[in-house]
């Protein structure tokens, strides 16, 4: 991640727990690496203006649809999303502006 610094990467997980955790452990272990974190409890305006702060966004399958990222380098999966088509989704936010 560090030597990545000017790439964006979203980071998918299946749950807002994992999410909470995650963006809280990066924060405290990489501060200045700009981490936002992005789920399902959160309001939809919220959810927009997260993605153009962060290097790095943490995030449940709520970002993988209906939200458009641009310039999106790396798209990482901690585990395996619920379905073929959900995995799909997922990786699409690489490819949405390109």
């Amino acid at each position: 991640m560090v030597s990545h610094r000017k790439c964006k990467t979203i980071i998918f997980v299946s749950c807002c727990k994992q999410a909470r955790f995650l963006t809280g452990a990066f924060c405290h272990l990489r501060p200045g690496l700009p981490v936002m974190g992005l789920w399902g409890t959160m309001n939809q305006k919220k959810r927009v203006e997260v993605f153009p702060k962060a290097a790095v966004m943490i995030a449940t399958d709520v970002a993988s649809r209906g939200l458009d990222f641009s310039g999106v380098d790396w798209v990482v999966q901690v585990d395996c999303p619920a379905s073929a088509e959900d995995y799909i989704h997922r990786v699409g936010r690489h490819s949405s502006y390109e």
